[in-house]
């Protein structure tokens, strides 16, 4: 760059103005691109959290009906062991009184013959 030829303090004066100008054009532009940044980022971070929202909602709901299910298995198998256990009872008090046949009448019934 070459030196000035002339020493002119309005020249120095000028090129202040021109740059502050640009400084603050490009402060303004700053501050638009901030805003708009902030903005955007409000905007994802809101669709997230609804998003967030949603899938703990549906997991809610996907756990209810987990334990729903598992309620009504745990049903259905009190049931079939209830019913076990009253079949279990009930052939226990069949042995039970032909037992007693047999120790009161001395003869084995027929199904049971074979196995002697």
């Amino acid at each position: 760059m070459m030196p000035p030829v002339f020493q002119d303090p309005r020249a120095d004066e000028w090129e202040q103005r021109q740059l502050d100008k640009i400084k603050q054009r490009y402060e303004k532009q700053e501050e638009i691109v901030a805003t708009w940044e902030n903005e955007h980022k409000r905007k994802a971070e809101l669709k997230y959290e609804k998003i967030e929202a949603e899938l703990k909602e549906k997991m809610a709901r996907a756990l209810r009906r987990y334990e729903e299910e598992i309620e009504g298995i745990e049903g259905i198998s009190r049931e079939a062991r209830a019913q076990l256990e009253s079949e279990k009872k009930r052939e226990e008090h069949k042995v039970k009184e032909e037992a007693n046949q047999i120790r009161f009448t001395g003869t084995f019934p027929e199904q049971s013959c074979s196995l002697m």
